[in-house]
């Protein structure tokens, strides 16, 4: 029997691999997926945080997960600096 819970669904693969193959955010990427997903900007960056924190998905696609996580990384600090420069 297999654990199902574990595997990658054919959808997460599909964002990651749109992903890989559109890194730049742009607005022709923003249209993107809306029509080839049907979500938000939001939603997407949303599912992709998701993805990135998946062991499946990071085996299956680790170079696009590790610059995911960098991007996150680098925006919990600015998001840090911000406040602490507002508590000033």
């Amino acid at each position: 029997m297999f654990d199902t819970s574990r595997m990658l669904a054919q959808a997460h693969c599909d964002i990651l691999r749109f992903e890989e193959d559109h890194p730049e955010n742009t607005g022709t990427k923003k249209d993107l997926i809306l029509f080839e997903f049907g979500l938000t900007f939001a939603q997407y960056q949303s599912r992709l945080r998701y993805l990135s924190t998946r062991q499946d998905a990071v085996a299956a696609f680790p170079m696009v997960c590790k610059r995911i996580q960098r991007q996150v990384g680098r925006r919990a600090a600015q998001r840090e600096m911000l406040l602490e420069l507002g508590a000033s």
